[in-house]
């Protein structure tokens, strides 16, 4: 992996610390210009240490890496934006922690990173508050996007035929597609097949999301079903990416009390 040379500081977001069991710390990082990285924080749990203090969640950083190898030092950080609102609620900052975490695991091609990085900051930029179940949507359904993992939400995924407007879906088991009533009752209607159903209004609700201005996301009445499985979904498909789990997800769901994948089953008509 290419780093900087130590002399310029480049953008970031934090994604976790790990204690070594010495006064050091593992930091990872997403960036734009690197990508996924993790670095070596020398001091980091001294009291003295200038860098623990700069390292905050939920702001918008500038980091400078020195070295070469496979894990970097991390010489210096820098607050480029705070975004302190988002520390003062845990259920903003687990929103916080989902998305940089599916940033770092999903990080891929430098004009992806790029990409996925304006989506976190644009989002860290505006006030969630209220509308944070929104804000997990817009998020897990335009980085499924950016990844080219979002399932065609207007088309049957067996038999191309085009949704109806009042028309019910329900999402594969991989989340790789949606197929309309037809196909289910064909193929699934006898055993269910663990397809979960979207109705015709979350389908719609997600479209909207996709078309309209991201930060227009407040405008739409996302309720917890909605949240549960784009978060479900997107957790599972950027998890594939490196063969691992986003542990931040289930986090989130238990912080702010959504259904799971097994409630949402047993509660279908």
């Amino acid at each position: 992996m290419q780093t900087t040379d130590g002399t310029q500081y480049i953008p970031a977001i934090l994604a976790g610390i790990s204690t070594t069991g010495e006064a050091d710390a593992l930091v990872r990082l997403f960036s734009p210009v690197v990508g996924a990285v993790q670095t070596r924080a020398r001091g980091l749990s001294k009291p003295a240490s200038k860098l623990a203090a700069r390292l905050i969640p939920a702001a918008e950083l500038r980091i400078r890496l020195a070295g070469h190898g496979t894990v970097p030092v991390l010489t210096g950080v820098e607050t480029d934006q705070d975004h302190p609102q988002w520390r003062s609620s845990l259920d903003l900052l687990a929103l916080y922690w989902f998305m940089a975490e599916c940033a770092y695991v999903g990080s891929g091609e430098s004009e992806i990173n790029s990409d996925v990085y304006r989506l976190v900051a644009n989002l860290l930029r505006h006030e969630a508050g209220a509308s944070r179940l929104a804000a997990a949507a817009v998020f897990a359904l335009k980085l499924l996007r950016l990844h080219g993992l979002l399932p065609d939400l207007d088309h049957c995924a067996l038999d191309g035929h085009r949704l109806g407007a009042d028309e019910p879906a329900h999402l594969l088991p991989n989340g790789e597609g949606v197929i309309g009533r037809e196909a289910y009752n064909r193929h699934y209607a006898r055993t269910g097949g663990g397809l979960v159903r979207v109705n015709a209004d979350h389908l719609e609700r997600w479209r909207r999301l996709l078309s309209g201005p991201l930060l227009a996301y407040g405008e739409q009445a996302v309720d917890p079903t909605d949240a549960a499985l784009l978060i479900h979904h997107c957790a599972r498909a950027v998890g594939d990416i490196a063969a691992g789990a986003i542990r931040s997800a289930e986090f989130l769901r238990r912080q702010w009390a959504l259904p799971e994948i097994g409630e949402i089953l047993n509660s279908q008509p």
